[in-house]
């Protein structure tokens, strides 16, 4: 993959709905957003992936798929530096009032974190993420694909 790409870091509330593949809506709505991006998989998501396979019994052929496809980008794995980030991270989010802050969302605060570490947006249909501190996040909605559409015609007439 080339630098020149552009590069996200996606959540497990996109990138579980687009491995699927099919009429998924949600995937749909991310679709231009990630086709041809180098995509940064947060341990975090990769866990949660797999937990949802196992879950729902995938067989090994659809895993295999779906693991070959993951192959294809980045895994984001947390270091000693990411510990001293997250303690900062969560402190900011306790001090703004934000729902990361809470032991709850513990593993949402891991995928922010990847983010953050990794300098990138994350691309997520998840509006816990909405409004975190220092955190660009891209949650898309139909109005957005829309606006977009109509946006490149306009471009293109």
């Amino acid at each position: 993959m080339t630098s020149e790409q552009p590069s996200f870091v996606v959540d497990t509330s996109v990138i579980s709905r687009v491995l699927v593949g099919g009429d998924d809506p949600v995937a749909g709505l991310y679709a231009d957003v990630l086709i041809g991006a180098r995509w940064v998989i947060p341990l975090q998501v990769l866990a949660e992936l797999r937990f949802g396979w196992s879950k729902s019994a995938w067989g090994p052929a659809k895993r295999g798929a779906a693991e070959d496809r993951l192959r294809e980008h980045d895994l984001w794995l947390p270091d000693e530096a990411a510990a001293g980030l997250y303690a900062e991270f969560r402190n900011s989010c306790q001090k703004a009032g934000h729902g990361l802050a809470d032991k709850r969302q513990a593993g949402d605060l891991w995928v922010a974190l990847a983010a953050l570490d990794a300098g990138l947006p994350l691309v997520t249909h998840d509006a816990v993420f909405r409004g975190a501190p220092g955190l660009t996040v891209i949650r898309r909605t139909a109005a957005d694909v829309m606006s977009d559409q109509a946006r490149a015609a306009q471009e293109g007439a």
